[in-house]
């Protein structure tokens, strides 16, 4: 069966790096999860240890108002390198924990891509209870799997973007089975969605 121009999409291109708002928002997002879950488990040592900062009203330091930080937290505004760097001051971190490994944060990414299907509009503006939310409904693979498409990307980059079926396909021979039919099980569950994306990317850029 012949491979679908999605699917050769997918593995064939590093969309994460496209310049579209509702993929930048799944990479944010992607993000956010991961500082925010590191910050939150410092919170509840904290809160066990008894000092602080035990909540994100405790943040003073960062000299922000309140309500703003909140937002940040939930997703509702995007995060600074200069806020990060206060985060990782207040905690005492070095500032690279706030961030997560290149495979995970790319494996995450594709799974909030597909959180929302072709709903881009709605990606665009989700807040992390929703992320959250829309991840639990299930976006058609596994963290694992997306693991594993992550590591045929990295593995087996492409030399450039739109390289045909049948250079995708001496690709995928070229890594373990179980790789391959990961790498292959994400990439047909994103490329209906990376497809007009494309289409539009390619548009403005003529």
């Amino acid at each position: 069966m012949a491979m679908e121009i999605g699917t050769q999409l997918a593995l064939s291109c590093f969309w994460w790096t496209w310049n579209d708002a509702s993929i930048r928002k799944a990479v944010e997002a992607a993000h956010l999860e991961h500082w925010a879950s590191v910050v939150e488990k410092d919170f509840a040592i904290n809160k066990e240890a008894r000092h602080g900062p035990r909540n994100w009203d405790e943040l003073l330091l960062l000299g922000r108002e309140r309500q703003n930080v909140v937002r940040v937290a939930k997703g509702q505004s995007s995060s600074t390198k200069q806020f990060l760097l206060g985060i990782a001051s207040i905690l005492q971190r070095d500032m690279e924990s706030l961030y997560p490994a290149t495979a995970d944060w790319i494996a995450s990414a594709a799974l909030y891509v597909s959180a929302c299907g072709g709903e881009g509009s709605v990606r665009a503006v989700m807040t992390r209870d929703q992320w959250r939310k829309a991840l639990q409904f299930g976006v058609g693979f596994t963290r694992a799997q997306a693991t594993g498409y992550t590591e045929f990307m990295l593995k087996t980059p492409p030399e450039t973007e739109q390289v045909g079926a049948q250079a995708v396909e001496r690709r995928l021979l070229g890594v373990p089975r179980l790789v391959a039919e990961n790498a292959v099980c994400v990439a047909t569950c994103l490329g209906p969605i990376l497809v007009p994306i494309d289409d539009r990317l390619n548009f403005n850029r003529k």
